[in-house]
């Protein structure tokens, strides 16, 4: 022991010289097991250590190399700090006022229609054709299925094909709501093959994505067999993908920058979606959201993760959309 008080421990060819030593085991190597016990193949003998013992946070053990050599002294281990890498969010320069909700405004009432036979009996209802309100490419979408739509989509086409307002569709099963679903999508598409640019973004359909979000894997799987055959139609680039807990997130993210198209569940986007910082272009560039069984968002459960996705989804395009988005940004995102 010497005067600072450091360990000095000896080297291990004076211990086996000295008479005391007890004949070696026969075991190809010794470790340390928790700063205390010194395990061998045959028996466990207590490690016994002059003046003070070694807590086991001191010692970095290795099958390969000797702890220690020679009369070195015990030290710490080296402070691993947090790296200081900075965001997509602060390399973009995206001021994060913009996370902020916006002021509230007083808004109108929304517009709530009601289709009844009392508002609209049966003889004066309409079954839309596909051709007048679609365009080829995006009407071969529903070429196999049906020519003209029906009454109850018929009663939402020109809402979903024409403009990008929010939109709740309450209807039985079976009244044919997926077919909603395809008309904002069939929209979205068509704007960009169009050349029409899309605010926050520049680029091709590549540069803009669609989030499907259901409660199950199972009806995912199902709408992602169906959609992938039917948009094939439309372009036979449009890569649609399942991404649900069964991917890592390494993986996922990877998955959304070669999908046009994401069916995934509430808690597998909100898992995804809580590092938006360091993915603020790719994850901006969802410019569609479509939420199958919304009704769920009351639950008691589940209704808070499905809450969350939606407003975090806004904070990310605000903060996605304060600046135009060139492709080199997109491609360098991913």
């Amino acid at each position: 022991r010497d005067e600072d008080d450091s360990l000095i421990i000896p080297r291990r060819d004076e211990a086996d010289a000295s008479p005391t030593a007890k004949p070696k085991q026969n075991s190809k190597e010794s470790v340390f097991n928790q700063g205390r016990v010194e395990k061998t193949q045959q028996q466990e003998i207590p490690l016994q250590i002059p003046h003070r013992q070694i807590d086991a946070a001191q010692v970095a053990t290795k099958t390969d190399e000797r702890i220690f050599n020679g009369s070195a002294k015990v030290t710490s281990l080296p402070d691993i700090s947090s790296s200081s890498q900075k965001d997509e969010v602060q390399i973009l320069g995206i001021d994060r006022s913009h996370f902020k909700p916006p002021a509230f405004t007083r808004k109108a009432d929304p517009i709530v229609h009601k289709l009844s036979s009392q508002n609209r009996p049966t003889q004066h209802r309409r079954n839309t054709p596909v051709n007048n309100v679609f365009s080829s490419p995006v009407r071969n979408i529903w070429q196999s299925k049906f020519q003209s739509f029906n009454h109850m989509q018929s009663e939402m086409v020109q809402v979903l094909a024409n403009s990008d307002d929010n939109v709740i569709v309450s209807a039985p099963t079976g009244a044919g709501k997926t077919a909603l679903f395809e008309m904002a999508i069939s929209r979205l598409f068509a704007l960009k093959l169009n050349g029409q640019p899309q605010r926050g973004v520049n680029g091709g359909v590549s540069s803009v994505k669609v989030v499907y979000i259901a409660p199950n894997k199972a009806l995912c799987d199902e709408r992602q067999q169906d959609w992938s055959n039917r948009l094939a139609h439309i372009d036979r680039s449009i890569v649609c993908t399942t991404i649900t807990g069964d991917a890592n997130a390494t993986s996922s993210y990877g998955e959304i920058a070669k999908a046009h198209l994401i069916l995934t569940t509430p808690e597998k986007w909100d898992s995804i979606t809580r590092r938006w910082n360091d993915y603020v272009v790719l994850l901006g560039s969802v410019k569609l959201m479509l939420v199958d069984e919304v009704h769920m968002i009351g639950e008691k459960d589940r209704g808070s993760c499905l809450e969350s996705v939606i407003s975090r989804m806004k904070t990310i395009q605000r903060a996605a959309s304060s600046r135009m988005l060139t492709s080199y940004e997109i491609a360098s995102s991913r």
